[in-house]
């Protein structure tokens, strides 16, 4: 089966090493699309597992112009009276939207005449989703029917929420690793944790209790959900607020990664109080407007408790120039566009001083 997966810029190649670890397969990226062929079992495992992901889809049609084009196994997808809509992305402007859509929904009716379907725009079985990259057409049936980034653990947010994919990015841009003692502070909402959490124990990051639109599809009645892994790698985590501390462990709890991160209410100068010198591998902070004034205690802390040769990142805003400390290493920075918002990511790692 042609599969393809649409994500954020920034993300394919990310996508493609994704795709390779979790299904071994190789796949192909150009801008914001992601081609691959998988099997319905290796593409729902990776429906469930896979983080980097806004969108799977079996792909119909791919072509520089709009048009459908193509011969597609329509009943393996619908079935007599299916409900479905036309879902756009990357095409801009009302008119040119409207004038896309009628030259997909005439030859759409004629090759689903069979199933005499239905439009519906609230709650359809089956979403078919356009995506125009800026070089091709894609048109496929949705796996899932939603963005998959946007995480159904997600519950309890704050304003410096980010979704589930930039959170993931961040982690393996740390190059995080199972049995690596990992401690995230001012975790927010918890996404950037959790996201861990489920990527190092090889959990689903997606929920079996939601609806998806493959459960209408004929070709996936017989599939099952991938079996869950028996791991225990553990990470510590740290909210200075109650707010904060309560919002991340519902949703943790939601995320059924309760037992793999342990949530401490600490301020930031308790932490070489609370932790062993030296514990930890890779120290993670997001630093917001508010927290920018505790920037020389957050070092001093993080001296205490990062190993040598170990990893500090930092999340913060644009324009944030921060400090490199003489016991550090700069290894990266690098700016992540999203929307209107910019996130400047920090990596650096402590040296071993000589005497």
């Amino acid at each position: 089966m042609k599969l393809f997966a649409y994500v954020n810029p920034g993300l394919e190649q990310l996508a493609v090493q994704e795709i390779k670890e979790v299904i071994d397969v190789n796949a192909v990226a150009s801008e914001q699309a992601v081609e691959f062929d998988a099997s319905p079992e290796e593409a729902l495992k990776l429906l469930f597992k896979g983080h980097s992901f806004i969108r799977i889809c079996a792909l119909v049609s791919k072509s520089m112009e709009p048009a459908l084009n193509t011969i597609f196994p329509w009943n393996d997808f619908f079935v007599p009276n299916t409900t479905f809509k036309l879902e756009l992305k990357g095409i801009q402007g009302e008119e040119e939207r409207q004038r896309i859509s009628k030259l997909y929904f005439a030859p759409l009716f004629s090759e689903l005449k069979n199933f005499s379907p239905k439009v519906d725009f609230k709650k359809p079985q089956i979403t078919l989703f356009l995506l125009y990259n800026n070089q091709h057409y894609y048109l496929g049936v949705d796996l899932a029917g939603f963005d998959l980034n946007s995480r159904y653990y997600r519950v309890f947010t704050s304003q410096a929420s980010m979704k589930g994919d930039l959170a993931y990015y961040f982690l393996r841009k740390a190059e995080i690793k199972p049995k690596q003692n990992i401690l995230f502070c001012w975790v927010k909402d918890g996404t950037m944790a959790i996201e861990a959490a489920t990527y190092l124990n090889d959990l689903p990051v997606q929920s079996p209790r939601q609806q998806y639109s493959f459960s209408h599809f004929p070709l996936f009645q017989s599939l099952s959900l991938p079996t869950l892994p028996e791991k225990n790698n553990i990470i510590h985590s740290v909210a200075e607020s109650l707010p904060t501390f309560n919002a991340f462990r519902k949703n943790a709890s939601i995320a059924g990664v309760q037992n793999l991160v342990k949530i401490h209410r600490y301020a930031l100068d308790e932490l070489e109080l609370k932790f062993e010198k030296e514990e930890f591998d890779t120290v993670f902070f997001y630093i917001t407007k508010k927290d920018e004034n505790k920037i020389n205690e957050l070092y001093y802390q993080t001296n205490s408790i990062l190993k040598k040769k170990g990893k500090v990142i930092f999340i913060t805003r644009k324009g944030l120039d921060l400090p490199v400390p003489s016991n550090s290493t700069l290894l990266l920075r690098e700016d992540v566009q999203r929307g209107d918002s910019t996130y400047c990511l920090w990596m650096m790692q402590k040296e071993i001083l000589s005497s």
